[in-house]
């Protein structure tokens, strides 16, 4: 197969590095990968380190890039591709309108990653989503969505979890790491991996952390991300300073192998108001770790509360200090928690079975 991975995101998240990930990966397969990005992007930067070939692009307009989709026909005809894949949802027009002026005239794959708010179905909208030929969904409560929002054909609309790798076997010298990041080790090591914006809830986290070690609770913070929103974090980083708490609640910049970081810590929490699947709970469940989880959106495909982790109400900073007081009083249920979320994480969410999965429906596309 000849694939074209599409995605202009200009972000540093789990989507860019998921397109990354299935390009390297499909051309590991014996499959022709071609990547076409947003110039000085990440992913520009990352696929010119690999052996895959990528081009650049900048609509002009994002509404209906006609000049654009113009150039990227080009491509696809130059190349014979087969599948375009289209991870960022921004792009889509440009791929439908690609994909009709080209000779070749490929099919058009579409990964949901983010969640649908509003209906899709008026004329114009229905017209770009009409030249899907498969739309593939992260999770349980993105697949209800897109059923309900959109006009497409329930036999277009598909169910595909995301993976994950396993992580390093090597045990970690959690020394060494708490020494180069300057972080304090207390009796329970708590992280939180994710963009740092308000969104992603890392306000909540912060009053229960403060909360446990009001209450003289031994625990740590490290909160870990790429910088969304500045003053989100200037606020968060005021309140730490002002309640005398900065050894304990500390904040590192985004860490590119997250999941070789992780067992590092006791305990994973990810506290967004509503994840659209929750990519960084099974990276962690799969390092062995502990998670905590908000019981909303994807989340809800991952964690069975108190069998494969804890689940919080969104928002709730007592019933999320309460959950991290289970697990610092409790250590035998923080293990078989991580033991059970290990192997759960293996069965249903491993990458290799996610890239099996999208080979074989790529193959029957075509």
């Amino acid at each position: 197969m000849k694939v074209l991975g599409l995605c202009l995101s200009p972000g540093v998240g789990g989507l860019e590095l998921y397109v990354l990930r299935e390009m390297l990966e499909l051309q590991r397969r014996g499959h022709r990968c071609i990547a076409v990005t947003a110039r000085e992007s990440m992913l520009a930067r990352k696929f010119s380190a690999t052996g895959i070939d990528s081009f650049h692009i900048k609509p002009l307009n994002r509404h209906f890039p006609l000049m654009a989709a113009w150039r990227l026909a080009q491509v696809i005809d130059r190349e014979k591709i087969d599948i375009i894949h289209v991870s960022w949802a921004k792009d889509l027009n440009l791929a439908a309108l690609a994909k009709r002026i080209s000779n070749k005239k490929p099919r058009l794959l579409f990964t949901r990653h983010m969640g649908l708010t509003r209906s899709k179905q008026d004329l114009l909208h229905r017209w770009f989503y009409q030249q899907i030929d498969k739309y593939l969904c992260v999770s349980t409560m993105v697949e209800s969505q897109a059923r309900q929002h959109l006009g497409l054909a329930d036999e277009k609309i598909q169910l595909l979890h995301l993976g994950v790798k396993a992580a390093n076997d090597l045990q970690p010298d959690r020394n060494a790491f708490y020494r180069k990041y300057g972080l304090r080790q207390a009796r329970l090591n708590i992280a939180v991996f994710g963009r740092i914006e308000e969104g992603k809830g890392q306000h909540i986290i912060v009053a229960a952390v403060k909360r446990l070690i009001a209450n003289g609770l031994d625990v740590s913070l490290t909160i870990i991300g790429h910088i969304v929103n500045l003053d989100y974090q200037r606020d968060l980083l005021e309140g730490v300073e002002k309640d005398g708490v900065t050894a304990s609640i500390r904040f590192i910049p985004f860490i590119e192998n997250a999941t070789d970081s992780m067992p590092n810590f006791d305990v994973i929490a990810l506290t967004t108001y509503e994840e659209t699947f929750g990519l960084v709970l099974i990276e962690a469940m799969r390092a062995g770790v502990a998670v905590i989880g908000t019981a909303a959106g994807g989340v809800l495909d991952i964690i069975e509360n108190d069998e494969s982790g804890l689940l919080v109400e969104p928002k709730n900073v007592a019933a999320l200090a309460e959950a991290i007081e289970t697990l610092y009083g409790d250590t035998r249920k923080r293990k078989r928690l991580a033991e059970n979320g290990k192997r759960k994480a293996d069965q249903q969410f491993c990458e290799a079975k996610h890239f099996d999965q999208l080979e074989c429906l790529m193959r029957a596309l075509i």
